[in-house]
């Protein structure tokens, strides 16, 4: 269960990656956002799986 939320949550920072190249950069809440969606949950899934 905890991998498949992870896996939603870094879908929806690739989704919101997308519209960075799209419409341009986001507001920094939003970058600040991305950057826990693609960088630490990856990292405390990769971390849970050891």
């Amino acid at each position: 269960m905890f991998s498949l939320v992870c896996a939603v949550v870094v879908l929806g920072g690739a989704a919101r990656a997308m519209g960075w190249v799209v419409d341009g950069a986001p507001p920094w809440p939003h970058r600040l956002a991305l950057l826990m969606e693609l960088g630490v949950v990856p990292g405390v899934w990769w971390a849970s799986r050891r």
